[in-house]
């Protein structure tokens, strides 16, 4: 991705997806290759998790970057903390991209969707997560932006 850091660990990227999300390579523990079903699936090169998948509800590029500047403001007097890596682990399939995600809990994240809905009226929280491992033909997520998605494209994993 080519992503803008926005303060605080979160970024944008205006070139690929719009996504405005919190970096976690630093945080999330190096991740053991594993087959499920019978895909091999081996650790990302980084770890994020993305919250406001921008160009789902705006078209315009100057709205978008107007939202982007809101939430850089939004970042000088608010934090984004990331609190912990949930136990469940959903194997999440879509055209041809597998991989296995994990919720995340983020301090302040409530806060943070109250504020993007009043740039967004439209928007609706994702379903909070990072993904942990990839197939070898899986360059992106599979785009997890509600927890419907999550019901439709995963499968809980039992440990």
């Amino acid at each position: 991705m080519s992503n803008h850091d926005l303060g605080k660990g979160v970024w944008h990227d205006p070139v690929n997806t719009g996504y405005i999300g919190l970096d976690l390579t630093a945080i999330i523990p190096s991740q053991e290759t594993r087959t499920v079903e019978g895909t091999k699936l081996g650790p990302k090169t980084e770890y994020h998790c993305s919250f406001v998948a921008v160009r789902k509800y705006i078209e315009d590029p100057i709205r978008e970057q107007a939202i982007v500047e809101a939430v850089k403001g939004y970042l000088r007097t608010h934090d984004l903390r990331f609190a912990g890596l949930g136990d469940e682990r959903y194997l999440c399939r879509k055209e041809d991209r597998v991989t296995i995600v994990a919720p995340i809990r983020i301090d302040g994240i409530e806060q943070f969707f109250a504020f993007v809905q009043t740039l967004i009226p439209e928007f609706r929280p994702p379903f909070i997560h990072v993904t942990l491992l990839k197939s070898e033909t899986t360059e992106h997520g599979v785009s997890l932006n509600s927890p419907a998605d999550l019901h439709r494209f995963c499968t809980k994993l039992t440990p």
